[in-house]
């Protein structure tokens, strides 16, 4: 299965989440620039874009198929790295709505894929906020999702 494919619907549902009436979305979260856009980039892949202080990381790094029912079951990451307090600690009043919101919008919301059933689709579990030694000044939100998709 090509992973864009299954990529691209959830990168699309973070970036559209905003302007929901009633709600608090991840542009009231993250906020829109002037554009109406997210302030924060939504990247398809397991790399933080190393330009930006903010962002949104989204991978699949396991979907093995099964060779009898040729179902694909695997686990989706998204990744929201968020810059650190001055002092350190990790800012978790914004980077705890955000991925509640994430959470929010896709547990049980199965994926609309040309081509696939989305059987399966649901939270397993949101981690965070985690530290990298190697990224000193930031934290990040880990939102692990199990999935599985058959063919039609």
């Amino acid at each position: 299965m090509d992973k864009n494919k299954l990529l691209t619907p959830i990168t699309l549902r973070i970036m559209n989440d905003k302007n929901i009436s009633g709600e608090e979305d991840l542009g009231d979260i993250l906020k829109l620039d002037s554009n109406g856009n997210l302030t924060v980039p939504v990247i398809k892949g397991p790399r933080k874009v190393s330009s930006a202080d903010e962002c949104i990381t989204v991978n699949a790094p396991s979907m093995p198929m099964d060779p009898n029912s040729k179902a694909y079951n695997g686990t989706i990451l998204i990744n929201y790295y968020c810059p650190n307090y001055g002092g350190g600690n990790a800012n978790i009043e914004k980077m705890g709505p955000a991925a509640a919101r994430i959470v929010e919008i896709m547990d049980d919301n199965p994926l609309d894929i040309t081509g696939y059933s989305n059987y399966n689709f649901v939270v397993d579990e949101p981690m965070g906020p985690l530290f990298d030694p190697d990224a000193p000044d930031e934290h990040f939100m880990s939102i692990r999702i199990n999935f599985g998709l058959i063919e039609n």
